[in-house]
């Protein structure tokens, strides 16, 4: 359950919090959400949840499918976010340096950044490639087992990691990392190499790098390939990873 309680900012407007966190809800489940689900993500009543969603769906931020009483994101959230997309010069930089990836290894790229403790995706660029990586931009994953979330939080403290990753490890496949001296080895890696790695840690079949994308010395970005496990070659590792840290190298320069 998302529950509001705890935020711990201080300065929330609880109606505003409820919006956004309708929004990013909807944004997380294409399929839609029916007004008891939101309230039970919310811990809100549907009382207090019903107002909020029908005057969203009133000014088309949200759409109601009658037939199965299931909301999803609408036509004005849409907009908004593509007019982000168009006017955002950092956005724009890095999603046609995805692109120039993509034309050189012709595999998936992801671009995440943190958001509450987890590996937030916000853009990706598709393979051509009949069998590639399916997945969807608004989702976000665990950073302990993502090539994403392990370059972001790669140059952080060890309290720092802890204090975002909680002490639960949840296995997702056979290969997933389930304690904090794991994942401190692979961030040494990342610290040393540039580069962070998910062999089948999400998806058993899938193996992702990733590179952590500075901003004004900050780490804000993190940029992977993902490789289904029949075409991960040492030879396609070693090609990914030069392809990858060339991108970080020209996106740092652009984004100082």
């Amino acid at each position: 359950m998302m529950s509001e309680e705890g935020a711990g900012r201080g300065t929330e407007h609880r109606s505003t919090l409820r919006v956004l966190t309708i929004l990013e809800l909807l944004a997380q489940n294409k399929s839609g959400m029916t007004l008891s689900e939101l309230g039970r993500e919310l811990g809100a009543p549907k009382s207090s949840v019903s107002p909020i969603i029908h005057t969203m769906a009133d000014y088309g931020f949200v759409e109601l499918d009658e037939a199965s009483s299931r909301y999803s994101v609408g036509l004005k959230t849409y907009l908004v976010g593509m007019a982000y997309d168009t006017a955002g010069h950092a956005m724009k930089v890095v999603t046609d340096e995805m692109r120039t990836v993509v034309d050189q290894c012709n595999e998936t790229c992801q671009l995440g950044v943190l958001d509450a403790g987890r590996a937030l995706y916000i853009a990706k660029v598709d393979s051509t490639e009949a069998i590639s990586l399916k997945s969807d931009v608004g989702k976000s994953l665990p950073l302990y087992c993502t090539a994403i979330g392990k370059a972001l939080i790669s140059e952080m403290s060890e309290d720092e990691v802890k204090g975002l990753v909680g002490e639960r490890y949840e296995r997702i496949t056979s290969k997933t990392v389930t304690t904090y001296a794991q994942l401190a080895r692979q961030l040494e890696e990342v610290r040393a190499t540039g580069i962070a790695r998910d062999s089948g840690e999400v998806t058993e079949d899938v193996d992702c790098l990733a590179i952590p994308i500075k901003v004004c010395g900050r780490v804000v970005y993190g940029m992977s390939v993902s490789v289904p496990s029949f075409r991960y070659t040492a030879e396609k590792e070693q090609s990914v990873k030069e392809i990858l840290l060339a991108a970080k190298e020209r996106l740092e320069t652009s984004l100082a």
